[in-house]
């Protein structure tokens, strides 16, 4: 039984991994669920013995894919220990914007959202929330200043508009990238610098 279940959960991360994967590269309406299973290995029956629909999997995908990417940054985009500026040097890349088959879900899947259902659109705003609320915690450590919300919502957005017209202009897709990093980071040392005046009063 034990054996069961564990294959079951594999098999499982196995569908949401395929489709995230191929849902980012291709488009959610262009991917068959045949070809989900086949690039997870999978029976179609494995994944209707999950889902009623391919709706129903796109909402779980989304999820999976959004948060696994969100928890990559948290951790520190794979640098030894998390700060603002490893985050940034990650999300902001040539690099992160360009890999659409494992980068960020939600600027790769953002016209995508529009056309799906209740479920799948409020999967992927809990996404975005979570990823605004990951930069606004580097940026001010935990504080809720409004302010500072709003600079990591734009931060989020600017990689989806940079990768919107990277194809049609990439000198502007680069310039996007530059101008959010230099905002950000002359920000994050406006805020290292009110601590430490703050430290000393």
């Amino acid at each position: 039984m034990k054996v069961k279940k564990e294959r079951a959960r594999e098999n499982f991360q196995a569908l949401l991994e395929a489709a995230g994967k191929l849902f980012r590269l291709h488009g959610i309406d262009a991917v068959s669920v045949t070809r989900i299973c086949q690039t997870a290995g999978l029976s179609s029956s494995a994944l209707h013995s999950k889902y009623a629909s391919k709706e129903d999997l796109a909402a779980d995908a989304v999820s999976y894919t959004i948060h696994t990417v969100n928890r990559f940054i948290a951790d520190g985009a794979g640098a030894a220990a998390p700060s603002l500026s490893g985050q940034l040097d990650y999300f902001l890349s040539v690099e992160h914007r360009d890999d659409l088959a494992s980068g960020c879900a939600m600027t790769a899947l953002v016209s995508e959202i529009g056309r799906m259902g209740p479920d799948t659109s409020e999967r992927f705003a809990q996404g975005f929330s979570e990823l605004v609320d990951i930069f606004q915690e580097s940026l001010l450590a935990g504080s809720r200043d409004t302010e500072d919300r709003a600079t990591a919502m734009t931060l989020v957005g600017s990689v989806s508009g940079a990768r919107a017209v990277a194809k049609g202009d990439p000198k502007l897709s680069d310039e996007l990238l530059r101008h959010a990093r230099r905002m950000l980071g002359g920000l994050a040392r406006e805020h290292l610098m009110a601590g430490d005046r703050g430290d000393c009063a």
